[in-house]
């Protein structure tokens, strides 16, 4: 899980930045933004003002191509400006 954390601190600020650039986004200033991960074998997600519970399936860290599947769940703070 520390992986999950590490990858997904640089696709927050990425979009973040995106939007704080002014991309038709409408920005909301938050101090932070927090992910619950979870990892479960009935995945599934729940997005808050500040917050996200994510879920993936053990499986899915068994191969690159699971992981990335469920590391794309971390889009979900884009959500905050959309």
């Amino acid at each position: 899980m520390v992986k999950l954390a590490t990858d997904t601190k640089p696709l927050s600020e990425t979009e973040a930045a995106f939007c704080r650039a002014g991309y038709g986004c409408l920005c909301r200033a938050l101090p932070s933004y927090l992910f619950l991960w979870h990892v479960t074998p009935a995945p599934r997600g729940l997005e808050h003002r500040d917050c996200a519970t994510l879920m993936g399936r053990p499986a899915s860290f068994t191969e690159p191509r699971g992981y990335l599947d469920v590391l794309s769940l971390s889009h979900t703070s884009l959500h905050l400006w959309t």
